[in-house]
């Protein structure tokens, strides 16, 4: 999606969304934790003629905190 090209569908008709801003909305970021600041900002990918849609997260520091505070997706809940 990043390169402009839908994974699910092919077309080029892909749009980006504007840079997240943490402190104008919650919709471009995903919470790791209580305090200030403990959320990683994500960029918007979608595909307008699917609907398809993905979001990054942007900055390395904030996927290094994921990396180390989130379970790998094969781990159990248990």
């Amino acid at each position: 999606m990043k390169s402009g090209k839908c994974v699910k569908c092919g077309s080029a008709n892909v749009r980006r969304g504007p840079w997240p801003k943490l402190w104008k909305t919650s919709t471009g970021v995903i919470p790791l934790g209580s305090a200030f600041g403990a959320s990683a900002l994500v960029q918007w990918y979608v595909c307008v003629a699917c609907g398809y849609a993905e979001q990054y997260v942007v900055r390395e520091t904030d996927r290094a905190k994921i990396r180390t505070k989130w379970k790998l997706a094969t781990e159990r809940e248990d």
